[in-house]
C-alpha cells in the first residue's frame, strides 16, 4: 500500500499514512490486537494516540480485532485513547442460512450429500452456529467417512461431534486471560456452578460465592460474565444467562462439574487469603 520495505520504522510508516493520497482513504486491519494493546499500555499508548489522530483527519480507518484486553481498553478504561475512537462490534453466531451453506456446499463440491436434513440441523444446533466449530465438525466428518461413501450418515456426524480436535478447541475456555489467574479461576467457578442449569442469573453466582465464603469484588464477577460472553461460552438475555454451544455444555457435564467447583472454590479462597 505504501511501497515501503517490511522492516520500515513504525514512526516512518505512520508519517507516510498521514500524507495526502489519491485514494479516498486507507483501511488498516490489525488482527490479534491484545498483545499490541498491552504493550501500548506500558508506553503511554503513543501509537494508539497517533492512530486516533490519523483517523480524526479522515485519511485512515483502523480495524482492530482482538479479545479481552482490547475489550477492556475500549469499554472499561475511561482514559484509553481507544475509548470513543470508533464502534465496538462483538462477533456472534452465524446466521442459520450461512451455517447451512458452510455445512453443505463444500460437501456438495466433493459429491457428498447428507442422508437427512436433520443431520445438518444437528450440526448447527450442537455447535451453537459458531463458524470455527462447524468447520472443524465438517473436517472430522470427512475423516470418518470411507473413501467410497457418497452419503454422509448419522454415525459419521455423531462421531464428528465427539471428535478430539473439536473437544480440544472447546477446552481452551478455562484460561481466557492467562495473565490473570484469579480471573480465570472465577470464570471456571461460574461455569462449574451453572452448567447444569438451563439458564442462570448473576444472583445465582453471587449466592454460590457467598455460601462458600469466597470474597470477591462485584466488578470481578461482572467482568467474568462479560469475558465468558465474549468467548461465546454464554449469552445474556436481559437478566438471565444461558450457554451458547450445547457441545460445550455436554462436555463440561461429563467432567463432574460439582467436584471441579469444590476444587476451584478452595483454590480461590486460598488465593484471596495469601
Amino acid at each position: 500500500m505504501l511501497g515501503e520495505p517490511a522492516d520500515a520504522d513504525l514512526d516512518h510508516l505512520l508519517t507516510r499514512l498521514g500524507e495526502p493520497n489519491d485514494a479516498r482513504y486507507r483501511v488498516i486491519l490489525m488482527d490479534e490486537a491484545d498483545d499490541f494493546v498491552l504493550a501500548e499500555a506500558a508506553s503511554s499508548c503513543s501509537t494508539l494516540r497517533r492512530f486516533r489522530d490519523l483517523s480524526a483527519e479522515g485519511g485512515c480507518y483502523f480495524i482492530l480485532a482482538g479479545f479481552w484486553k482490547l475489550y477492556q481498553t475500549v469499554s472499561l478504561d475511561y482514559h484509553s485513547p481507544l475509548r470513543n475512537f470508533g464502534e465496538l462490534i462483538e462477533l456472534g453466531a452465524l446466521e442459520e442460512s450461512a451455517c447451512q451453506a458452510l455445512i453443505t456446499q463444500p460437501m456438495e463440491a466433493l459429491n457428498l450429500r447428507y442422508e437427512a436434513d436433520a443431520l445438518v440441523q444437528q450440526i448447527i444446533s450442537g455447535t451453537g452456529q459458531r463458524a470455527n466449530l462447524i468447520a472443524l465438525t465438517c473436517g472430522a466428518i470427512l475423516r470418518h467417512l470411507d473413501i467410497t461413501d457418497r452419503q454422509i450418515h448419522a454415525g459419521a456426524v455423531s462421531r464428528a461431534l465427539d471428535d478430539e480436535n473439536l473437544r480440544n478447541t472447546l477446552a481452551g475456555w478455562g484460561k481466557l486471560v492467562p495473565e490473570d489467574e484469579q480471573g480465570c479461576r472465577l470464570d471456571r467457578i461460574v461455569v462449574y456452578a451453572t452448567v447444569a442449569q438451563d439458564e442462570f442469573s448473576r444472583a445465582d453466582i453471587t449466592r454460590v460465592l457467598e455460601e462458600n465464603h469466597c470474597p470477591y469484588q462485584p466488578e470481578q464477577l461482572r467482568e467474568s460474565l462479560q469475558r465468558l460472553a465474549l468467548a461465546f461460552v454464554i449469552e445474556r438475555e436481559r437478566d438471565r444467562y444461558r450457554y451458547r454451544v450445547p457441545l460445550f455444555r455436554a462436555m463440561i457435564l461429563e467432567e463432574e462439574p460439582a467436584s471441579s467447583l469444590a476444587q476451584e472454590i478452595a483454590a480461590f479462597r486460598r488465593q484471596i487469603t495469601r
